[in-house]
Order: C-alpha cells, then sequence, then structure tokens
C-alpha cells in the first residue's frame, strides 16, 4: 500500500470502526512507525484524541481525521557507531538518543521517527520510538528494566536513527 492509501484506509476507519489487530499489516506497520505527531483518533465511547505515549493494542479502534495528510517527504536515516551519529548538513555528531537537539538544530526535521537495533530477532526491519531492552541478545522488555535479575538486563544502543524529512 502507498502511504495515501494507509492515510485513506485510516481516514475510512472512522466510519468502518476495524479494531487495530484486523487492520491489513502495511497499515499496522505505518501505525507503530510514524511520528508521535501523528494526530490519531482513539473510539473510547466516542472519538477523543489519542493521547500521548499510548501504545496501541489490538482492540483499540484508531482513525486519523479528515484533515490530515500524507506528506511529500521521506525518511532521512543515519547509521550509529560508537554511540554517535553525524548529521551531514550541518556537519554536527549527536549521541544515539540526542534526537530533540538533532531536531531542534535542523528545521529540514519535523518529526523523529525512531532508532533500529542489531537484527537479532525475526523483526530486523523494526523502528522503535523508545530504547529497547535486551536479555541473552534478543529483545525482551519495551521500555521498562523489568525482570527478575536486573543484572541480566542491558539497555541496547541501536545501530540507525532516522528523521521525517519534508519535502522541499
Amino acid at each position: 500500500m502507498t502511504e495515501q492509501e494507509i492515510v485513506n484506509y485510516l481516514k475510512d476507519n472512522k466510519n468502518k470502526g476495524v479494531a487495530f489487530g484486523f487492520m491489513p499489516f502495511a497499515v499496522k506497520e505505518w501505525v507503530k512507525t510514524s511520528s508521535i505527531y501523528t494526530p490519531y483518533l482513539i473510539f473510547d465511547g466516542e472519538w477523543k484524541d489519542l493521547s500521548a505515549g499510548k501504545i496501541v493494542d489490538d482492540k483499540d479502534i484508531i482513525a486519523l481525521p479528515g484533515c490530515y495528510f500524507a506528506k511529500q517527504g521521506g525518511w532521512e536515516e543515519y547509521e550509529i557507531k560508537d554511540g554517535r551519529f553525524y548529521e551531514e548538513q550541518r556537519g554536527i555528531s549527536y549521541a544515539w538518543h540526542e534526537w530533540s537537539k538533532c531536531m531542534s538544530d535542523n528545521s529540514r526535521f519535523t518529526a523523529f521517527g525512531g532508532w533500529q537495533y542489531l537484527d537479532t530477532h525475526e523483526d530486523k526491519d523494526g523502528w522503535y520510538l523508545y530504547p529497547q531492552i535486551f536479555r541473552d541478545s534478543v529483545a525482551q522488555y519495551y521500555g521498562s528494566y523489568l525482570g527478575k535479575n536486573i543484572d541480566d538486563v542491558k539497555p541496547a544502543i541501536p545501530v540507525k536513527i532516522r528523521f521525517w524529512r519534508e519535502a522541499k
């Protein structure tokens, strides 16, 4: 599906009410990797704005407002080496977690697109908006340091970072 087809699908979902778990794979992936600034609506007896930081689960019914339009831009990705990435246009190096500083320094970027981690499991193309926590080389915890033995759980430094760049 193209981005515009996905946007149309999510706009139409305001009338159809398809639960997230039953949406096409391409739509679910787009939602998972889209910016935290995307103005999703969630149905909870009535349509409300999806609160920032809420993770959408399979039973949730989400939609996009009718005024939303697909941006004609693209993802700009950077490799993270030794815990840092280099933003070429401005010639500045940032620590892997300094995404907000990179965005404020560069007006071309309008949204943070997440981190990508070393392929240690099936989700080799996954992008995450929060740090992943690995145990025994497998992602075990997402945004939480819970575990039987905290010494077994270590945060992982991602291998790539990306930002949404508006079209020129």
